[in-house]
């Protein structure tokens, strides 16, 4: 029979300590041991061979540190879409290089065929080169009015250069304003040749020509007009300047005229309930007695000077306008020879519809280079023609480029007119109330440093605007496509053009 044991006396059984962790006894994890390379190779397989060294350009650029994967690479095809950005990118800029290209081969082509003339010789150390004079009108509905005379100085000017002959820009701010200049000087040499006007005044300068000279020198150059514009312009000037009158004209003079009774600035008639009272009034003052100073309005009347004494006119110093004979007033027979005349081709497209025609230009610069270039060639080669009615269609192909807006240039100056006459009326009574002293400074006026507008300033900004309108609506009569050009059947014979030489330089396009 067994004995029990005896109870222990002992406490409750304790759990095993814990074994030691790696990190605790500073011993690496076994996921951070990395096994030991094999001293050999593995069973089954075979050692590695060592790659071959490059050669050439490759073994020189390894030892500058570039990958050999890098040396290595084989090209290979782009993507499409690489493919198709790089055709893209490539053929336009190889069609803007090519441009320029021949650009700079036609400039210097035709410049090498001209310079000879600038070495010659020239009969005197006072003697002055061939002049011709530059015309180059406002195209319609460009906000710049020189941007002809900025194509003439690109596309001819090197070249007029290159065979030094001078030139003489002249400068059309407003529609129409080349027709009123060449009929301003077509009708001053009529009246000096009638002998109803003194001819100019020489100054007595080294150099200066006497008019028989000058006269002809000025035939031996030569006249160039930009674009159709400008042939319409000049031809409407000399109809103007030899089928008209010999009497004294001046456009200033003729638009002052149409506008200095118009009742702008009349004084507003009295009310008729108005008059009776102030008939009343005056009768109850006495009349003054007459003064010899003037009246004045302000408070600034100490300021006043004394009028001077009606004195009639006198009747034999008053010198009376000539009587002109009818029958000078008649065009004449045999019209006198003009210089030549260049028409060089000209368009300027504008607008949001014509960038089509203007990314065209950009890549085709070439032509517009070749056209100038003959044209300035025909004219220093002083190679002319008779100019016959069909030249009047020179251009003509360039008017379907003319926006819509400019046909309605009467609307819109008449809506100009009526807008500023709204205003202006108020600013003339406004004006007149501060004369009479029957009103203060504005605070704008206390603030401004301008002087006080008065009536004489508000007619003559009046007749600037007036001067503008009416000289934009005539050059529209006789620019806009409507209106044939001003030829004569007459003139047949008269006016000769530049042609190309026979000999051409040729520019493959």
């Amino acid at each position: 029979m067994s004995t029990p044991e005896p109870p222990s006396n002992a406490g409750p059984a304790v759990p095993p300590a814990p074994a030691a962790t790696p990190a605790a006894t500073g011993a690496p994890a076994a996921a951070d041991v990395k096994p030991a390379k094999p001293a050999g190779p593995l069973p089954g397989h075979a050692p590695r061979a060592p790659l071959p060294p490059l050669e050439g350009w490759r073994g020189a650029l390894e030892h500058t540190g570039l990958p050999r994967s890098w040396l290595n690479a084989k090209p290979r095809m782009p993507s499409r879409n690489w493919c198709i950005f790089l055709t893209v990118v490539g053929t336009i800029s190889y069609m803007y290089y090519d441009d320029r290209r021949q650009c700079k081969q036609i400039r210097q082509e035709y410049i090498d065929k001209v310079e000879y003339l600038s070495k010659q010789q020239m009969s005197g150390s006072l003697d002055i080169p061939r002049k011709v004079t530059v015309y180059g009108a406002r195209w319609p509905e460009d906000d710049e009015s020189d941007r002809a005379l900025r194509h003439f100085r690109k596309y001819v000017k090197p070249y007029l250069v290159a065979a030094a002959i001078d030139y003489d820009q002249v400068h059309a701010p407003l529609y129409g304003s080349i027709s009123r200049i060449v009929h301003a000087n077509t009708l001053r040499k009529r009246r000096q040749a009638l002998g109803l006007e003194a001819p100019d005044e020489l100054i007595s300068l080294p150099g200066q020509l006497d008019p028989a000279t000058a006269a002809q020198r000025e035939l031996e150059g030569g006249t160039i007009l930009v674009g159709r514009p400008a042939l319409k312009e000049y031809l409407s000037g000399l109809r103007a300047g030899w089928s008209g009158g010999v009497g004294e004209w001046s456009w200033e003079k003729d638009v002052t005229e149409d506008i200095k009774n118009d009742g702008v600035f009349d004084e507003p008639v009295m009310e008729a309930e108005q008059a009776p009272a102030a008939a009343a009034a005056a009768a109850d003052v006495a009349a003054p007695a007459p003064s010899t100073t003037a009246p004045s309005h302000t408070n600034l009347s100490f300021l006043a000077r004394p009028l001077p004494s009606a004195v009639p006119p006198q009747q034999g110093g008053q010198q009376q306008p000539i009587a002109i004979p009818e029958h000078l007033h008649a065009a004449p027979a045999q019209l006198p020879a003009q210089p030549p005349i260049l028409l060089v081709p000209f368009v300027n497209h504008l607008g949001f519809k014509q960038i089509p025609h203007m990314i065209y230009d950009f890549f085709t610069e070439r032509k517009r280079v070749k056209a100038g270039a003959e044209a300035a060639y025909a004219l220093i080669m002083s190679q002319t023609r008779p100019m016959d009615e069909a030249d009047s269609n020179f251009g003509i192909e360039a008017e379907q480029y003319y926006k819509k807006q400019y046909n309605q240039v009467p609307e819109r100056n008449k809506k100009a007119q009526d807008e500023y006459y709204t205003e202006l009326a108020k600013r003339i009574e406004s004006a007149r109330q501060f004369a009479r002293g029957e009103r203060d400074l504005t605070d704008d006026e206390k603030k401004s440093d301008k002087p006080i507008v008065t009536e004489e300033d508000l007619r003559a900004e009046r007749l600037k605007r007036e001067l503008r309108w009416h000289g934009g609506l005539e050059g529209w009569n006789i620019v806009k496509p409507a209106t044939p050009v001003a030829w004569q059947p007459e003139w047949d014979g008269w006016l000769r053009v530049f042609e190309q030489p026979s000999e051409v330089p040729e520019i493959d396009d």
